[in-house]
């Protein structure tokens, strides 16, 4: 990819159609991976894309969000979701800048588009003199696995689960 052709700017109202569908086509992708046993949300009842054009609409207008995307020639190319988290949990000091969602459209993948929207989101953290960024990634996804620990991301914690 030429790299002049990657544009990471903040999004506006104007992208958050684009960015709920990509959404929506991330989330029916990870219902084909998620762990046995679980993501039935994501299989049998997920929102509209119209609920996400909401969500995220309500999220440019939080001062805590942090919403980017990533363009290549004009076409949204993928986006990085996060929020100022300002209270402290057992391992982590606030403030710190958690990172929800990081998308990559499938047509874009291997590009450094992923690569890229995390840098960004380092460098806006940074910005406001946040010292760690927080991520969670299924272990299922081995995409989302190998760029987080190749951009220095550690294992803190492990999520586990159980069906009774």
């Amino acid at each position: 990819m030429d790299k002049s052709s990657l544009k990471i700017r903040y999004a506006d109202k104007d992208d958050i159609s684009d960015i709920a569908g990509l959404h929506l086509l991330t989330l029916e992708e990870l219902a084909g991976i998620a762990p046995a046993g679980y993501g039935d949300s994501l299989k049998h009842c997920l929102p509209t894309a119209e609920e996400f054009e909401k969500l995220f609409t309500s999220e440019l207008e939080d001062e805590r969000s942090v919403l980017v995307i990533a363009e290549i020639d004009g076409i949204l190319a993928g986006f990085a979701f996060g929020f100022l988290e300002k209270h402290s949990d057992d391992l982590i000091e606030a403030p710190y800048l958690s990172i929800v969602y990081l998308e990559t459209a499938k047509e874009f993948r291997k590009r450094g588009v992923g690569r890229a929207l995390l840098k960004e989101m380092e460098r806006l953290a940074r910005e406001r003199g946040i010292k760690t960024i927080d991520l969670q990634v299924w272990l299922t996804n081995k995409p989302a696995m190998r760029l987080s620990v190749e951009a220095g991301y550690q294992p803190l914690e492990m999520r586990m689960g159980k069906r009774v």
